[in-house]
């Protein structure tokens, strides 16, 4: 038996910039996104590696999909999602941070048949309703 989605606000809360900086705070655990957005074509792939998993005190981890077509079906591209975890001590992270190194790839064939992850955004798994959705 199936359960009905679970409201996103009893598990998490929406954390805004202040002065163009994002306060982590320990042992807390964040999703972002990227302010850039991709558009792939058919033929080249792309791996993400976060500059480093351990970032002084965060953990950070690529979590999202990067493949062929990725973002294509949208005029503005997809964006691309972090998990970070912060550790110890409370930290800062400003507006602009590089999070990721991206290696593209040439593919060896054009994908026909990829997944549907190019319309992605900041959103939670399908366990969760929308945000403000009753």
């Amino acid at each position: 038996m199936n359960s009905p989605p679970l409201s996103p606000m009893e598990y998490w809360e929406i954390v805004k910039l202040k002065e163009n900086v994002l306060e982590i705070e320990p042992e807390e655990f964040y999703i972002i996104r990227s302010s850039e957005r991709f558009r792939l074509p058919p033929s080249v792939a792309v791996y993400a590696q976060a500059m480093t998993e351990n970032f002084g005190e965060l953990r950070i981890h690529y979590a999202g999909f990067v493949h062929p077509c990725f973002g294509l079906d949208r005029k503005d591209g997809a964006p691309l999602i972090f998990e970070i975890r912060g550790h110890n001590v409370r930290t800062f992270l400003r507006n602009g941070e590089v999070m990721a190194q991206l290696h593209f790839y040439r593919m060896s064939e054009e994908a026909t048949n990829t997944p549907s992850y190019g319309n992605q955004e900041l959103t939670l798994s399908n366990y969760f309703k929308k945000w403000g959705e009753k």
